[in-house]
């Protein structure tokens, strides 16, 4: 019997918005060959390339401790690189056009993406490679990828910038060309880390700090709290009570795909994804009352959101 075409379509988008927040489940061979330093670390580009333009995710901007990266800002005109040699989770900035994006749109992105001296490396997938990627990661899903046709995903941009103070600014700029979808902060990984979690589903529970992202507060935790998201697109309580201090954070879901967030700058980056992780971090919280949020387009909107009481 033939999957009625809404269903279909409903496993699709879930698929591509697991794509855009996790990580794929293929075994490739490992990655080799370097790139250029930031540090000096090799790149291999995997899954996020496949993220729909429809479906605007707020993915979280990890990161490791002690990862390398310099802040050195580019020398020149950025290099444009093999899409094997720069994988998502090595890029900065990922930038995803529209999926009805005009070539003179990507043209003037790619001219933008050329000339900025704030980028130092950078690749580009079209819609084949993009398609080619989404069969690689659902290749134990036939019933999936066969319907998914590479005029359905969008072209993308990966991008280095190794002068984290010029992300947001970058990101601000590319976001101005009409082709564009959405441009978010990538998770900025050297490439070591990235090798050893590259071909796992999931990110690990732990929140991952470090480059141009959130860095987690040093030290154990005074408290925890575990905060449920639910099918309905609320969380299981609208307050929250903790003690104040280091307050380790726990993401669950009870159906769907969730994130958390804090509605303060003070935290900005700080992003749990349940379930595909990071489903836990830490935070340091004051006396005071602080909102939370899932960014996930539509959720918050639909009354995903609450307080945590400090005191």
């Amino acid at each position: 019997m033939t999957e009625p075409a809404a269903g279909m379509e409903e496993r699709v988008r879930t698929a591509l918005r697991e794509a855009a927040l996790g990580l794929p489940e293929a075994t490739a061979p490992a990655m080799r060959h370097p790139v250029s330093p930031r540090g000096s670390a090799p790149r291999l580009l995997i899954a996020a390339g496949t993220a729909v333009a429809v479906i605007a995710i707020a993915v979280a901007a990890v990161v490791v401790t002690g990862s390398g990266h310099t802040s050195k800002p580019g020398a020149g005109a950025p290099v444009m690189v093999a899409a094997s040699r720069l994988p998502t989770l090595e890029a900065d900035v990922l930038v995803f056009m529209r999926v009805d994006a005009t070539q003179a749109q990507i043209d003037a992105v790619n001219s933008q993406v050329r000339r900025s001296r704030a980028i130092s490396a950078f690749t580009f997938l079209d819609k084949q490679a993009a398609l080619a990627e989404f069969r690689q990661i659902y290749r134990n899903n036939p019933d999936l990828t066969r319907n998914v046709t590479a005029d359905a995903l969008p072209e993308s941009f990966r991008l280095l910038v190794p002068n984290c103070g010029a992300q947001q600014s970058l990101i601000d700029q590319l976001s101005r060309q009409s082709g564009a979808d959405r441009i978010q902060p990538g998770a900025g990984l050297p490439h070591d880390i990235a090798a050893r979690l590259a071909y796992r589903q999931s990110l690990p529970p732990d929140r991952i700090d470090g480059h141009c992202g959130y860095h987690q507060p040093k030290g154990p935790a005074v408290a925890t709290l575990t905060i449920t998201a639910l099918p309905t697109l609320t969380f299981d309580s609208q307050h929250y009570t903790v003690r104040s201090g280091i307050v380790e954070i726990t993401l669950a879901t009870g159906g769907g795909i969730h994130q958390l967030a804090f509605d303060d700058s003070k935290y900005r980056g700080f992003v749990l994804t349940a379930p595909s992780g990071p489903t836990r971090g830490k935070v340091q919280l004051k006396p005071g009352t602080y909102t939370i949020y899932d960014p996930i387009l539509g959720h918050r909107q639909a009354g995903e959101q609450a307080t945590i009481k400090v005191t």
